[in-house]
């Protein structure tokens, strides 16, 4: 679809180039993506080390899979359900 979607050509207008400077000079901007780079971080993380405790504490090694699995789907629900709820 994108591929057959024309797109218009380049605007070389400067109000972009300030609309991008304005935004790139905000401390807001850059504590925004500290954080979500910390989040993925954490969930990398945090999904990495929950399936050697679980294997660990004796588990079976799908079962533990199939936790991972059960984490995944609950984030990206829960993100969905959220995205719902905000957009109103």
């Amino acid at each position: 679809m994108q591929l057959a979607t024309p797109m218009p050509p380049p605007s070389a207008s400067a109000g972009s180039e300030l609309g991008v400077r304005r935004v790139a000079g905000r401390p807001v901007l850059y504590l925004l993506a500290l954080l979500l780079f910390l989040y993925v971080a954490c969930e990398v993380g945090f999904s990495t080390w929950l399936g050697r405790l679980l294997i660990a504490r004796g588990m079976q090694e799908s079962q533990a899979l199939d936790a991972l699995t059960a984490f995944a789907f609950g984030i990206l629900v829960g993100r969905v359900a959220v995205r719902g709820f905000c957009s109103g």
